[in-house]
């Protein structure tokens, strides 16, 4: 990965997801390189296995070298030097999102379970990655959307359903990592799981996904403890139960279930929204939340 930068000054935030990589803090002044310069950023193994991400922020350590070479000098060499590295990281990422030994900790079936009978409704998947909990949905939904900012996951869901003739009803989806990536009122479910700690601006996020809900719809989050654990990010990179929670009234949701006992390194929680009047104005305005 190459991003050419001729500004005077540019600043990596910590923990500011970067091009779907989590960077680090990094200040660069055009007294300190020349006008124009090449960062490369080389992406080392993500912290946890297992982990179902909203690629947005992979969760990797990664050392940043920085060239002053002109902007064309080595770029074959460097070109393919990244390509097989993202490739090898990527197919790290789906090993572990499909470790068989997740289902230890994860619990699909509990989690399942607490999503209640899906017959005949859309469930969104959102931060679907390599579609874990996607195709377990699928043989319960009625109709599923599996939605990820990392176009790769959606393709490897898409080749999946194919090549093993599962989830045909499944629709993939590609969206910003500030949308949800819903059309208002499409999905009666939605399901987050060790993702929602990588959302920033978490309250507006959560306001458009509100819209995205259909009358009676419920959110459901599962994310990982604060707290050191074999699995999942560092404690920092994580939120509490409490601070979910605050974010979901905040932003208008009304916490129904608060489960801190049923998973070993996670929280689940469920929420709704309050209930709307009709408005027949309203009818046939639907927007998809990518274009606002």
């Amino acid at each position: 990965m190459e991003l050419i930068v001729a500004e005077k000054s540019y600043y990596f935030h910590r923990h500011r997801v970067i091009m779907g990589i989590q960077a680090n803090t990094l200040k660069l002044k055009r007294n300190d390189i020349g006008p124009t310069f090449r960062l490369v950023v080389i992406p080392a193994a993500p912290y946890a296995r297992g982990m179902n991400l909203h690629t947005i922020g992979m969760f990797v350590s990664i050392p940043l070298f920085v060239s002053t070479l002109p902007a064309g000098a080595a770029h074959h060499d460097q070109g393919a030097v990244n390509q097989h590295m993202h490739r090898h990281d990527f197919d790290k990422l789906v090993g572990h999102f499909e470790d068989p030994g997740r289902a230890e900790w994860q619990k699909p079936e509990l989690v399942l379970a607490s999503l209640g009978d899906l017959a005949g409704l859309t469930v969104a998947d959102i931060g679907a990655g390599s579609g874990y909990f996607t195709f377990q949905l699928s043989t319960k939904a009625e109709r599923v959307l599996a939605i990820d900012i990392d176009q790769r996951m959606l393709d490897y869901i898409d080749t999946k359903k194919t090549e093993q003739s599962i989830g045909n009803n499944v629709e993939t989806r590609n969206t910003l990592p500030d949308a949800p990536g819903l059309v208002d009122g499409e999905a009666d479910v939605v399901l987050i799981v060790n993702t929602y700690h990588h959302i920033e601006m978490r309250i507006d996020y959560l306001r458009k996904l509100a819209r995205g809900l259909a009358p009676a719809g419920r959110l459901v989050i599962v994310d990982f403890f604060k707290r050191e654990l074999p699995v999942g990010p560092p404690p920092h990179m994580k939120l509490s139960p409490d601070d979910v929670l605050q974010e979901l009234e905040t932003a208008g949701f009304i916490p129904a279930v608060t489960d801190t006992n049923s998973l070993p390194y996670q929280y689940l929680i469920i929420a709704t929204i309050p209930q709307q009047p009709s408005d027949p104005q309203s009818s046939g305005n639907a927007t998809n939340d990518q274009d606002r």
